[in-house]
């Protein structure tokens, strides 16, 4: 199998407490991750088990402690000839963040999580969904 297109989108749902002594804040996020998988085209996607099937084996890089990470998989065919596997995540945690403290205590500060993945470039490309 060659680089597979691994499309992103994270969405806040909640941010908490930001620490800028330790430079980390609390969020709640959904992110969604969807790749296409021609090995699913003409099988029973009721009976679709995502263990049997590639991952882009992703990870939250920058989350600090223990990161509640609640994960489901769902199979889609969005017109196209072949299936797409659909990732979904909700994950709830710390976050580091290299926080600009330059007009303190009014600053506008960037927030990120940082989505990565332990397979090589070879094998994926992510990449983000803004939709």
């Amino acid at each position: 199998m060659g680089q597979v297109t691994v499309e992103l989108r994270l969405v806040f749902l909640k941010i908490g407490e930001i620490d800028t002594l330790k430079e980390q804040f609390q969020a709640e996020a959904f992110i969604q991750a969807r790749w296409s998988e021609p090995a699913l085209k003409g099988t029973d996607i009721d009976c679709f088990d995502a263990n049997k099937f590639w991952n882009p084996l992703l990870f939250i890089d920058n989350s600090v402690g223990d990161l509640k990470n609640d994960v489901w998989h769902k199979v889609v065919y969005d017109g196209m000839d072949t299936p797409m596997i659909y990732e979904m995540r909700k994950i709830k945690g710390v976050f580091l963040e290299n926080l600009e403290l330059n007009d303190f205590p009014v600053d506008v500060q960037d927030l990120t999580i940082t989505i990565s993945t332990t397979r090589t470039v070879n094998e994926v490309l992510l990449l983000l969904n803004p939709f």
